[in-house]
């Protein structure tokens, strides 16, 4: 009888730790539990002996007692809940390192240890949430990154495209790389799993992006422009594709070579745009020329015809009327500027709370938590009028927060593990202190100092970090939903992780080319997955390379290969599209039925 307790106790023991307080504390269980199973004879305890010969078979691997289905996994495998019974999918969620998720929210385990078999409610609250994402997204990358890109391109006399090809492809793209860089580090079978997720993501911008764009705006292109965004992007799919056919790895010198890659194009890019800005110049001056010789006051006429054109396009709403973002002067007192940030909060700078609709009182008041952060820690300067939205007040505020911000998401990762450490937030508080006192002395009430265009770059580099927080959100959501509905995880990757990894970039040039940058849209859509890929790729073979001693190795995946034709194909209509010097509604449906294909391929293949 006392065995029989004492097995008892040993078992549920056992089983709490397993299942309750996580991995490492399990497999200390486990371990004890084979010590005393070779240190007893099984005439003593004959229960302990026999339950921990057949569920300890070693660290890292854990029997389940349900037949038929998997009686055994490993702590490294990729995340499978195919064939797992649904009364150990708890603790297989707990102790697969690939079912873990980077955010504070260990979504799987939410489903599978806190909800349980109700598997439609957790799909539910997973849309719902995923609503709540996207909305704060786009809060994010249109009251924060395109004013503060539009800003940064002008002050660096940045044209339209290479804008396209640096700023916005590292802003959409950042999210992309941080994420994949950290999955191929995290264990031995990430590597397939990231790129199939570049892969499936810059598939998803070619097509769906691109057609959004063109169904939408019918944008004007250049064929020389999409040659040599599409080509640089057709050449890096090639160049990955073959190092996985011929090597099934990636090397620390395909790192190198991938970023080198993207340096190059880059220079290219600078280089062709200061060229075409010099033969402009020319063709203007010779034009000029010209006209004074026929007519002397073609100088004045010639101005007022051009400073029209100057005016900033986000500066100007569908009325071409000003952004009225302030009401009154503001007095210099502190509840000036809390009264004006309550009406940026709350949306009413234009109209009052009454006369908002439903919906827009509901979509406020989802975006209020995070808008609140935003204003207190992410700066957003107006290209041409730098008054529309100066506040010496408010400004001193974003100073100060904005550094503790920031060390409290890339501090080891503190956001999402909850380890706050006292000195680097003590470090950070000093600095933004100091900094918000150098702003307090430096600038006027109203009159914003030289160097404001500083804050756009400051809130440029804060909203990445937004969009890093919130993409690798929507990335941990999306490939649950995957694993959930027990999908490989090729087609998890060029599939779930791709719309996830796309939505980003579909948002983005979106906003970008409703605020009249449509040029700018256009060449992200080929820059922002490339850079995706090679700095991406890059930078994770160099780091994982040298950190565990080895090559990346990559699964040749026919899902993978299917998706990179598919990529290849998009490309090269996309080109001979752009002989007609635009994209229209019917190029929109080429590119849809495309992706569609896509999807109805790789699916087939899959069942």
């Amino acid at each position: 009888m006392m065995s029989f307790e004492f097995s008892a106790v040993i078992k549920c023991w056992f089983m709490f730790t397993s299942t309750r307080l996580g991995f490492e504390k399990a497999l200390h269980c486990s371990n004890l539990l084979n010590f005393l199973r070779r240190s007893m004879s099984d005439s003593m305890w004959p229960e302990v002996a026999q339950w921990g010969a057949t569920t300890t078979p070693g660290v890292g691997a854990v029997v389940a007692a349900a037949s038929g289905n998997r009686t055994s996994w490993n702590a490294y495998e990729v995340c499978q809940t195919d064939g797992i019974a649904f009364a150990d999918r708890c603790a297989y969620s707990q102790m697969v390192y690939d079912c873990h998720s980077s955010s504070s929210i260990q979504y799987l385990q939410f489903a599978y240890c806190d909800i349980g078999d109700a598997n439609w409610f957790a799909y539910i609250l997973f849309s719902l949430w995923l609503v709540f994402l996207f909305l704060n997204l786009v809060l994010v990358l249109d009251s924060r990154v395109v004013p503060n890109i539009n800003t940064v391109a002008k002050t660096l006399g940045m044209s339209d495209s290479l804008a396209g090809v640096t700023l916005l492809a590292f802003g959409n793209g950042a999210a992309d790389v941080f994420s994949a860089a950290a999955a191929i580090n995290a264990s031995p079978t990430g590597a397939t799993l990231a790129i199939s997720g570049l892969v499936g993501g810059g598939l998803f911008v070619v097509t769906i992006v691109a057609g959004v764009l063109a169904f939408k705006f019918q944008p004007e292109i250049s064929l020389k422009k999409i040659c040599r965004d599409g080509g640089g992007y057709f050449i890096a799919i090639g160049s990955v594709g073959l190092m996985i056919y011929l090597y099934s790895a990636i090397y620390i010198w395909s790192g190198v070579l991938l970023l080198c890659m993207y340096v190059a194009y880059v220079a290219y890019v600078v280089f062709s745009e200061r060229k075409d800005a010099a033969q402009l110049a020319e063709v203007k001056k010779g034009d000029t020329n010209a006209a004074q010789q026929n007519n002397p006051a073609f100088d004045a006429t010639l101005e007022s015809a051009i400073a029209p054109a100057e005016e900033d396009p986000l500066l100007v709403r569908s009325d071409a009327s000003p952004i009225p973002m302030w009401e009154c002067p503001h007095d210099g007192s502190w509840q000036m500027t809390f009264y004006r940030l309550k009406a940026v909060l709350l949306d009413t700078c234009e109209e009052d709370w009454e006369e908002k609709t439903r919906f827009g009182k509901a979509l406020v008041i989802l975006q209020a938590p995070l808008h609140s952060m935003l204003i207190l820690t992410c700066p957003s300067m107006h290209y041409g009028d730098p008054m529309l939205t100066w506040d010496r007040n408010h400004h001193v505020l974003t100073t100060f927060f904005m550094c503790p911000f920031i060390t409290l998401i890339f501090k080891d990762d503190a956001f999402y593990a909850g380890d706050f450490q006292v000195a680097p937030m003590l470090l950070a508080c000093i600095v933004g202190v100091v900094l918000a006192f150098f702003v307090r002395m430096s600038s006027e009430v109203e009159t914003p100092p030289k160097w404001q265009s500083a804050f756009a770059a400051v809130g440029f580099v804060v909203a990445l970090t937004w969009i890093y927080v919130l993409s690798d959100e929507i990335v941990a959501v999306l490939r649950t939903c995957g694993i959930m509905l027990t999908i490989s995880p090729a087609l998890i990757g060029m599939t779930i992780l791709g719309i996830g990894n796309g939505s980003c970039d579909l948002v983005a040039n979106y906003l970008m080319a409703r605020a009249g940058h449509e040029t700018t849209a256009i060449a992200a859509i080929y820059a922002g997955p490339m850079f995706n890929l090679l700095v991406g790729l890059g930078l994770a073979a160099i780091v994982g390379g040298a950190k565990y001693e080895q090559p990346l190795y990559v699964s040749s995946h026919l899902q993978l290969y299917i998706g990179m034709i598919f990529v290849l194909m998009t490309l090269l209509v996309g080109t001979v599209y752009s002989i007609t010097g635009k994209f229209n509604k019917s190029h929109a449906v080429c590119f849809f039925t495309v992706y569609t294909l896509f999807l109805m391929i790789t699916c087939t293949l899959y069942a």
